[in-house]
């Protein structure tokens, strides 16, 4: 299974579920972002486009840090993709050490504009 979502759009999805607190009529991401954290999607290829656009608010880095942490406590069961247009040092001061640190377990850098591969 491969999963593409905007970054901005799934933290999105996942505050107005929380404002609406409906379960059933939840945001399709919201499913999918459940599904995934409790093991239930299978094997998925999760791509995270535009990690830099979102507004880094306390919540919206709690999920962040929530869903890759889950991605890097099973990394069996997701394998984590993420376009961002920040430095190494500009993502880690955005996001915090230990997204970080997370992120760079489970990724491989690629950078387009200076043709750096980094593990």
């Amino acid at each position: 299974k491969v999963i593409f979502r905007e970054t901005s759009a799934l933290i999105e999805a996942i505050r107005s579920s929380q404002i609406a607190d409906k379960d059933d009529d939840r945001h399709p991401d919201i499913v999918l972002t459940d599904d995934l954290v409790k093991g239930r999607c299978g094997p998925t290829h999760l791509f995270l486009d535009e990690m830099d656009n979102i507004g880094p608010t306390d919540f919206a880095l709690r999920k962040l840090f929530d869903l890759i942490n889950y991605c890097h406590n099973y990394p069996s069961q997701v394998v984590l993709s993420i376009a961002t247009n920040l430095s190494k040092t500009d993502f880690e001061k955005m996001f915090g050490a230990a997204t970080y640190r997370r992120i760079e377990v489970l990724c491989t850098r690629v950078s387009l504009i200076s043709n750096v591969v980094e593990k």
